[in-house]
């Protein structure tokens, strides 16, 4: 598990946070996958993950959290 440099929130990886970043702008499955350049099926794999380390299973939900955590920052 590679932390994050970049804004976000610094318990994800940059792939995580650059996921997150797009699902928090309400981009489809299909447009997150093309713009982090991997296939829908994986995308749904790193969701899974994501929605792990937040013990959420929902997009929304989801996306609230990292808001929250990525607002936090300094």
């Amino acid at each position: 598990h590679k932390p994050s440099s970049a804004a976000g929130d610094p318990s994800l990886t940059e792939e995580q946070n650059k996921i997150m970043s797009q699902l928090a702008l309400g981009r489809s499955h299909k447009e997150i996958a093309a713009d982090v350049g991997i296939s829908e099926s994986l995308l749904g794999k790193r969701l899974r993950q994501i929605y792990e380390i937040y013990g959420e299973h929902d997009r929304v939900k989801a996306s609230l959290i990292w808001t929250a955590r990525r607002d936090q920052q300094p």
